[in-house]
């Protein structure tokens, strides 16, 4: 998963205070339900983000959670296709495009339909005109990560 440096960098990026992203990490990965359970439960993801909503009474901490979300999911979607592709040429068929294509699909159980539409749009909105940049943190992320490993 992109480390808590990338998560605060893209909530600033987008316009949320940097104390809620850091509060939301602390929520997604060190929750009582288990690091990332919102990902595979949506009763998680509602509960969490309704809570967080009503805790801070402003969207963009909503904003934060789903970005969060959203990232994780585009790193373990990298991570996963480089290790399958080997490691010297897992990127040449890895891009930006590919990455935002697959994470629509995986985040299937973050329902818009359930007050969060608006918000939902806003994140994809933003991570569709950002996805290259973005993109390219992970993978620099990953890469640095196996070279210490």
């Amino acid at each position: 998963m992109p480390s808590w440096k990338i998560h605060d960098k893209w909530a600033e990026k987008m316009g949320i205070p940097v104390e809620y992203s850091k509060k939301v990490n602390e929520v997604i990965d060190f929750s009582k339900e288990g690091h990332d359970r919102a990902m595979r439960d949506p009763d998680t993801l509602i509960s969490q983000s309704s809570k967080l909503r009503g805790e801070y009474g402003d969207d963009r901490i909503v904003k934060a959670y789903f970005l969060h979300l959203y990232l994780d999911e585009m790193a373990r979607f990298m991570h996963t296709c480089s290790i399958h592709r080997g490691h010297k040429e897992s990127w040449k068929n890895i891009n930006a495009d590919d990455v935002v294509t697959w994470s629509k699909g995986m985040r299937s159980i973050w329902t818009p339909n359930r007050g969060y539409g608006k918000i939902f749009k806003e994140v994809n909105d933003f991570i569709e005109r950002n996805r290259k940049e973005i993109f390219s943190d992970i993978k620099e992320e990953i890469l640095r990560k196996r070279k210490s490993t």
